[in-house]
């Protein structure tokens, strides 16, 4: 299985097809395996590269909590972008990978060719409500004393962005349980935390000059605000709700998802043309 060894951590990755490269980068409990909807079209036209941040999947999962954070992971992200010898790329990222890339393209912005930032309070900056963050300690503490089957039973009742994906759906329900039960609880901590410490400098954001998507669900709650408030912060940057989507638009609405990726993809790619 391919590794990156990036400052003595071990960073999963996978690449698929060939062309201009586009990495994806998941949320808090995700993995490679989130993208499987879109690999396929994505991997048709570039080089897609998905990962698992530091604490998920086949990534390590430092027990020390200070080794975890959006900083750390976009240091994680440019460290794989050297283990692979690529230079500049397109970045998606999704919930606390939106926190990611956006951290990412305002560190290293001559790196990011185009942004998307999809259903991600973490990437707008602005302060966790103290309802989520109650919520969230909470199943910080769950995690380090329970374990992931009881998150899981936590976020069934009490987190909306899992809520709102299940849904009385059973078989949605067992593929969340096992999304959280892949997850090693001290990985899952110290990412918790980092989407709890999200927030940056209003300055940064006119760093980011580059080409932008930012999308999110329609029915999701937990982001639409933080996404309306990345996209006012970013001049020129292109907004889109999915309908009948939530928090995970990517699985919610998977086709159409895909094509506003690869619309605005080629967009940018017409504009570099002309």
């Amino acid at each position: 299985m391919p590794h990156a060894d990036i400052e003595g951590v071990n960073i999963y990755y996978e690449t698929h097809g060939q062309g201009f490269p586009l990495v994806l980068c998941h949320g808090l409990s995700g993995d490679t395996e989130a993208w499987v909807n879109q690999v396929p079209a994505f991997s048709q036209r570039y080089q897609v590269i998905t990962w698992d941040a530091r604490g998920h999947g086949r990534s390590d999962s430092p027990a020390d909590p200070n080794t975890y954070g959006l900083t750390r992971f976009a240091e994680d992200l440019k460290g794989l972008l050297q283990h692979l010898g690529l230079g500049q790329v397109y970045l998606l990222g999704h919930s606390m990978g939106g926190g990611v890339v956006v951290r990412f393209t305002t560190t290293y912005p001559e790196r990011v060719k185009a942004l998307i930032v999809t259903d991600s309070f973490t990437g707008s900056g602005l302060p966790t409500p103290a309802d989520i963050r109650a919520m969230r300690e909470k199943s910080i503490e769950i995690a380090l004393t329970q374990g992931m089957q009881a998150v899981a039973d936590q976020a069934l009742q009490e987190n909306p962005n899992v809520m709102g994906r299940v849904r009385g759906d059973a078989a949605v329900e067992r593929a969340m349980r096992m999304r959280y039960a892949k997850i090693d609880p001290n990985g899952y901590a110290g990412s918790v935390r980092t989407i709890l410490d999200n927030e940056f400098p209003d300055d940064l954001w006119g760093r980011i000059t580059m080409p932008t998507l930012v999308m999110v669900g329609a029915n999701d709650g937990a982001s639409i605000a933080g996404s309306a408030h990345t996209h006012a912060k970013i001049p020129g940057s292109e907004y889109i709700v999915i309908p009948d989507a939530g928090h995970m638009a990517y699985l919610d609405q998977p086709q159409a998802f895909t094509d506003h990726v690869l619309g605005f993809l080629s967009k940018v790619e017409a504009q570099v043309a002309a």
